[in-house]
């Protein structure tokens, strides 16, 4: 079976907006004031990502990484770009409910964030969902 021309620009889409997600983790935990001033960021917001526990930091970048992992294996055509589109899957939902639900981010970060946090699980998803389906074509 001939590998969709889909496949490229897809997984090329998806590596863009995982390398902004590692650049983000960096800059935020970073706490690089140059970016944080871009992002119009204000003292609850900043302090929000001072005190963010090592854990979920570390589930953050884990999810991720699973996200830049998942994009390479499909443009490498390797069947392991599914098991790891769901494990990138998993844990940004698992970081949304712990950045939801235990550090309350929604009231510090507002709806906004919420609908872009939440916007990002579905870009996830969606990948995730197109990785299955082109499955037949990966080694």
């Amino acid at each position: 079976m001939r590998t969709p021309w889909h496949l490229w620009p897809v997984g090329l889409a998806f590596l863009a907006l995982s390398a902004l997600g590692v650049w983000d983790q960096a800059m935020l935990l970073g706490a690089d004031t140059a970016y944080m001033d871009s992002l119009g960021l204000g003292p609850a917001e900043r302090a929000y990502y001072a005190g963010y526990p090592l854990a979920t930091a570390l589930l953050w970048g884990f999810a991720i990484w699973a996200a830049v992992a998942a994009a390479l294996l499909l443009l490498a055509r390797r069947r392991l770009a599914w098991p790891a589109s769901l494990v990138a899957l998993a844990a940004q939902g698992a970081l949304l409910a712990v950045t939801f639900l235990v550090m309350d981010r929604g009231a510090i970060f507002g709806l906004g964030s919420a609908l872009f946090d939440v916007g990002l699980l579905v870009m996830v998803a969606v990948f995730a969902a197109y990785v299955r389906l082109v499955r037949p074509v990966l080694r």
